[in-house]
């Protein structure tokens, strides 16, 4: 069962690869030369770049969990607004596993976002082909120490407060969804003597606080993966984690929240998914 789960799992990887380097990479590329020869603007060379990222992104999603024997069951409000009707959205979601990016593109596409740019760690541009992919997106590309250890943490800081600058002015221009990962790293496991057992400590809550500063026209997205297990994953190849599951993913629309009450409203949504992954593993 193991060596199943295991080959599988290389399957789901390879046609990862398979996407990203002979599908994505390249069509990206194409549209991207097209643009500079149309002499497009900014806005609308992001926008084109991320429409392509998220909806190819969900299509590897549709692909590769199926293939894994992942079943992504999403609970999403039954009255969206229609993509005239509705306002810009800033989308919060915990992060367990390696996959949550997926999950959170898949997401996205299926409440009507197909331009949703997000917080991203620097080192990303380092991964061959992916890298090439996020650039021009309009993504915030924040820096962590592992990052560029060499470099002093006021100049590190100095970089993230003009990358947040940056991203959320472009979103407030071109009027696009956005996300972030407010726990700023993927949970994998409780540390001794935290509160909260199922989720992570909101070191990231800052980035979503200038968010709900500046982007006013923005609802919130609180978005919950509720994964069977109490660690989440680290790497593809955790086949206990994500071979044979039913992931369960919540979605709620709330309204503007005030940049005073940011840091409660994260606490409050983190302790409702605390109480909905600790009633799930009762079960």
């Amino acid at each position: 069962m193991k060596l199943w789960r295991t080959m599988r799992m290389l399957v789901g990887f390879a046609v990862y690869l398979f996407g990203l380097v002979f599908l994505i990479w390249p069509t990206g590329m194409f549209w991207r030369v097209m643009h500079a020869i149309w002499d497009a603007d900014d806005g609308y060379r992001r926008r084109m770049n991320n429409v392509h990222v998220t909806r190819w992104g969900n299509r590897l999603g549709e692909i590769i969990f199926p293939l894994v024997g992942t079943q992504i069951v999403f609970h999403i409000p039954q009255q969206i607004p229609s993509r005239m009707e509705r306002r810009p959205r800033i989308y919060v979601i915990n992060h367990r596993s390696v996959l949550d990016a997926l999950i959170l593109l898949m997401l996205a596409h299926r409440m009507g976002d197909d331009d949703m740019r997000w917080v991203i760690k620097l080192g990303m541009l380092n991964i061959p082909f992916l890298g090439g992919v996020m650039r021009g997106t309009g993504n915030a590309l924040v820096m962590r120490r592992k990052d560029r250890p060499e470099l002093d943490d006021n100049v590190r800081r100095r970089w993230n407060r003009m990358a947040m600058r940056r991203f959320m002015r472009d979103a407030q221009n071109d009027a696009v969804s956005v996300g972030i990962f407010p726990e700023g790293e993927r949970f994998t496991g409780a540390k001794p003597g935290v509160r909260r057992q199922n989720v992570g400590a909101l070191i990231g809550a800052g980035g979503f606080k200038q968010m709900c500063t500046h982007l006013t026209r923005h609802v919130v997205v609180d978005a919950t993966i509720v994964w069977p297990n109490t660690t989440g994953g680290r790497t593809m190849f955790e086949t206990d984690v994500f071979c044979d599951k039913e992931i369960h993913v919540y979605a709620n629309i709330h309204p503007h929240v005030h940049p005073e009450r940011a840091e409660i409203f994260l606490e409050e949504r983190w302790e409702e998914k605390e109480v909905l992954m600790s009633h799930t593993l009762l079960a």
